[in-house]
């Protein structure tokens, strides 16, 4: 409550209301129940949307002095068309803002000012956050969010996820209409992130009883009825009624008589009515050129500042800034200067001829970089303003676009573009600056722009250089499939004049696309070539190391391949690769651990490329690795979880890409189907099959192996070994996880199918297993696949020990089921039932009907009747996972969700997520709620019969 009080943000808010808020009573009540809500320790977000003027801001005031009342802590921040290519500008203003601050102010700058720092940015904000949410709830009020910086959208989604159990409630207002696509994005995942705990609602014209309202407020009077007609000419803006009414005062037209105002005739007043160019007419010559110049600074300007600009001592500005101010055109925010309304600022500045206004902005750069602006403050007024052939402007803003890169690649996009066209025809860096921005494009999946980009570039007559140059930035990371970005690489080796260097890297490039589109052999000779060529670059022998692990894996050098992956860390550490690339090197050394069996290591992998992708610096990446979480959890056995995990991607089950995202979501999606005999996830897995069927080798072997996945447990083996003959060889690059599940389903149909195709892809793909006698896991594998191709049931009995100590518990059941259908044909029937039986538990354990089912039949035929006795319920105790009761026990012991994480080895995003879905099972809305609903859970008699088996 102190903190409440103590707010001077809050008490400024309180100020500047003056009059009750008009015909806004259904929208205030929402806000009621924001912070209702609140007070019982439930979060919420609210976006208000609304045109320009029509009082957003003034309804944040409003929620803020309701937030004071109930002893609730409004925090308030807003941000500004000029700060958007500042980090985190709008995070700072809202908690560092505060009186008193939320977080270290200084701490919070050094590391907002890192290069890597910026995960480590929100986590120690996210802990002074939670830290002042539990002495007093807050409500955060967040004004003109179509104006953020990239930044802190990416902060703020990670704080709303991590923090959405805490007492913390999201008042945000945006412009309605067309947003930049980053901001449109970001709203929108915070609206479907916070589900059914998110509101949203639009502020349109009030109506004709709520707009005289606020013009009897303003004179303290009832209006005549030609003051009523007049106000309908405001179309109910109240920006435009209190232009109206100030309008008629200046005129003198406003007659009081008895508590009734009138005016003479219906004339709009002037000041309604006037193009900015006739209400700065009436203003002194030296006070017109003022505004005119303030128009094109920063939102906030000193007066210091403004008189640099207009070559004047600040003492010298008192008498044309205070007639401004007096005309309503500027008004005093703390000790800064600001125009009264955006709606004023813009006319202001479309008032100056445009090629003044330029030269003005222009100027007003190296006014600001010499009081100590940083290239990220002046680019988007350089961008504005600039010349071509402005070279200090182009300097500028390639520094902000290797700043912004790092967390906001959309951004700096667009100020590489800015500065390309800045740039002369024949200027050497142009093609440089091209390439970058079409990387930069590809980064922020604005794929159809860097197409464009890419192509306009090549239509013209390029020297090879240039050419190899700009078809580099196309075969990296963009949504063209492997096999056509490499293809960009060897056109590019074709060319005679391309640089040693510039040819390095595309054989660099050139291995790890072949890898990734499964052309195994190819990839080693590619990467051998990269590996050799003489280079500068370290990332250049990073992706050859890289493309030659994932074939050593795929041909059953699990321990080369290792070893290879130390290389690269070593690497890595030796020198700068850039993001993108460690990026890649995390993800495939959390792979192919996962694939050996290495679970720890590989978990230990995949949250580190969790955290490093929460930072904000690539969803890609993130994509990547929520699908090796899901991957992790099928082949554990843990298909609740995976189904969790896939989700909460943007587009959930329905999630396509060309990537290895989209290679590794067909293997689970197919698993997740099939295993619990969901038709509709089915549906889903054909067409992501289907999709990536004519996409190159790997993704065909993807599709195949999912569809013959699916036929098999539908009892259609002649279909499922179509399919793996389809698909071609078993094991290739990159190899996944689910691949070696696939080798031992295919030994199955094979093992039915009396040799052809089929039993010779599999004797290949266990010849390859065989190959490393060190990697416990590919052991278990092969032998499981040769036994079943030659039906011995003694080799499986060995396959079943191998496995034992494999952490594959569904490769396990598998290989148990296996071995009692050969005991039971060879009539031992005891054994075979025994075998069978634990088959049937591991299988139900995991949820895998379809696999539990085929077992009990199995069992059926020797006379033993074993039945599916639980099913999991969608609501109540009974619905936890396994993993969802973990986190109860946990919170309910006090822990908050980032110590959840760390002791579950988990992100905290999906700890939220679990918290998420426990809440909606159990209907409650807050920890106190779990705790107290746990404590009574855990004391009844029945409660280690709630928990899942």
């Amino acid at each position: 409550m102190a903190a409440v009080k103590r707010d001077e943000a809050a008490r400024r808010a309180l100020a500047r209301i003056e009059f009750p808020l008009r015909g806004r009573s259904d929208e205030l009540a929402v806000v009621d129940d924001v912070i209702a809500r609140l007070r019982n320790g439930i979060g919420s977000f609210l976006l208000v949307e609304g045109p320009p003027g029509i009082g957003k801001s003034r309804f944040l005031s409003e929620a803020a002095a309701k937030a004071l009342s109930a002893d609730v802590r409004p925090l308030l921040g807003k941000a500004f068309e000029d700060q958007q290519a500042a980090p985190f500008a709008l995070l700072f203003a809202t908690f560092l803002g505060a009186e008193p601050p939320i977080g270290d102010v200084e701490a919070m700058r050094r590391l907002s000012a890192g290069p890597d720092n910026h995960y480590w940015l929100v986590s120690e904000m996210h802990s002074a956050i939670a830290s002042a949410a539990a002495q007093t709830p807050l409500l955060v009020l967040v004004d003109d969010l179509h104006w953020a910086d990239a930044g802190t959208l990416m902060a703020f989604r990670a704080l709303m996820s991590d923090l959405a159990s805490s007492p913390i409630a999201w008042v945000m207002t945006s412009r309605s209409g067309e947003k930049a696509l980053v901001v449109q994005d970001a709203t929108e995942a915070m609206v479907t992130g916070w589900g059914s705990d998110a509101w949203r609602i639009r502020l349109d014209a009030l109506d004709a009883d709520a707009a005289a309202d606020i013009v009897r407020d303003v004179l303290s009077a009832d209006l005549d009825d030609n003051l009523l007609r007049l106000t309908s000419m405001a179309h109910g803006n109240p920006f435009l009624l209190l232009e109206l009414t100030q309008g008629l005062e200046e005129e003198g037209r406003v007659r009081v008589n008895r508590g009734r105002a009138s005016t003479e005739g219906e004339r709009v007043p002037r000041r309604l009515t006037d193009t900015m160019v006739q209400r700065l007419d009436r203003l002194s010559p030296a006070t017109r050129q003022l505004v005119h110049v303030a128009a094109v600074l920063p939102d906030h300007f000193s007066a210091s500042l403004l008189g640099r600009m207009v070559k004047r001592h600040p003492s010298s500005l008192i008498d044309f800034v205070g007639e401004a101010v007096r005309a309503d055109l500027l008004s005093e925010a703390g000790d800064r200067l600001r125009f009264k309304h955006d709606l004023v600022r813009h006319a202001a500045r479309d008032a100056v001829p445009a090629a003044v206004r330029r030269a003005l902005e222009r100027e007003s750069v190296d006014v600001l970089l010499s009081v100590g602006a940083t290239a990220e403050e002046v680019a988007p007024q350089l961008a504005r303003s600039a010349d071509i052939g402005d070279d200090k402007a182009v300097a500028i803003l390639l520094t902000a676009v290797e700043s912004l890169s790092r967390t906001d690649p959309s951004r700096a996009a667009d100020m590489g573009c800015h500065a390309m066209r800045l740039m002369r025809s024949d200027d050497h860096a142009r093609n440089s600056v091209v390439a970058q921005s079409i990387w930069l494009l590809n980064r922020a999946q604005r794929y159809g722009e860097a197409r464009r980009l890419f192509d306009d570039s090549l239509a013209a007559e390029l020297p090879d250089e240039w050419e190899a140059l700009i078809r580099l930035s196309m075969s990296k990371l963009s949504d063209r499939v492997a096999g056509q970005r490499a293809e960009e690489n060897v056109q590019s080796l074709a060319l005679t004049g391309v640089t040693p260097e510039t040819r390095a890297q595309h054989l660099g490039w050139l291995a790890y696309n072949v890898m990734m589109d499964g052309q195994t052999d190819h990839a080693r000779s590619a990467a051998i070539d990269a590996h050799n060529a003489s280079s500068t670059d370290a990332s250049v022998k990073v992706l050859a190391c890289l493309a030659m692990a994932n074939v050593e894996c795929a041909n059953g050098f699990g321990s080369q391949s290792l070893a290879t992956l130390g290389d690269v860390r070593s690497r890595i550490r030796a020198g700068d690769v850039g993001t993108a690339v460690t990026h890649l090197a995390n993800f495939h050394h959390a792979n192919v651990a996962l694939t050996l069996g290495r679970l720890e290591d590989a978990t230990e992998a995949i949250n580190r490329g969790v955290d490093a992708a929460r930072r904000g610096e690539d969803t890609v990446i993130a994509q990547n690795f929520v699908h090796l979480t899901a991957m992790c959890a099928v082949i554990q056995g843990k298909l609740d979880e995976a189904r969790s995990a896939v989700e909460s991607l943007p587009d959930g089950v329905r999630f396509m890409n060309n990537g290895v995202s989209g290679l590794i979501h067909v293997f689970v999606l197919s698993e997740l189907a099939a295993r619990t005999e969901d038709r509709n996830l089915a549906r889903i897995a054909g067409l992501a099959a289907d999709y990536l069927m004519d996409r190159g080798p790997a993704r065909r072997r993807a599709a195949c192996g999912a569809q013959a996945f699916m036929a098999w447990q539908q009892g259609d083996a002649v279909r499922a070994a179509d399919a793996f003959e389809r698909g071609g060889e078993l094991l290739g690059t990159p190899l996944l996880a689910l691949d070696l599940d696939h080798t031992v389903l295919a030994a199955r149909v094979a093992a039915g199918a009396n040799g052809g195709r089929l039993h010779e892809l599999v004797a290949s793909a266990i010849r390859n297993l065989e190959t490393d006698s060190d990697i416990p896991l590919f052991a278990a594998v092969s032998m499981h696949a040769r036994a079943l191709l030659d039906d011995d049931a003694a080799s499986l009995g060995a396959a079943v020990d191998a496995y034992a100590g494999c952490e594959r518990p569904l490769l396990l059941a598998a290989a148990v089921e296996d071995l009692g259908v050969a005991l039971a044909k060879n009539g031992d029937a005891q054994r075979a039932a025994a075998h069978l039986s634990d088959a049937f538990d591991a299988f139900s354990h995991a949820q895998s009907t379809a696999d539990a089912r085929r077992v009990a039949r199995a069992l059926a035929d020797l006379g033993v009747h074993r039945r599916i006795v639980r099913v999991r319920e969608s609501t109540g105790w009974e619905s936890l996972t396994r993993m969802e009761w973990r986190v109860v026990e946990l919170v309910a012991e006090g822990a908050t969700n980032r110590e959840v994480a760390e002791y579950l080895s988990l992100s905290p995003h999906t700890v939220n997520t679990h918290l998420r879905n426990i809440f909606a099972k159990l209907r409650i809305r807050s920890r106190e709620k779990l705790r107290r609903s746990f404590r009574a859970t855990a004391g009844g008699d029945d409660a280690e019969t709630a928990q899942p088996r």
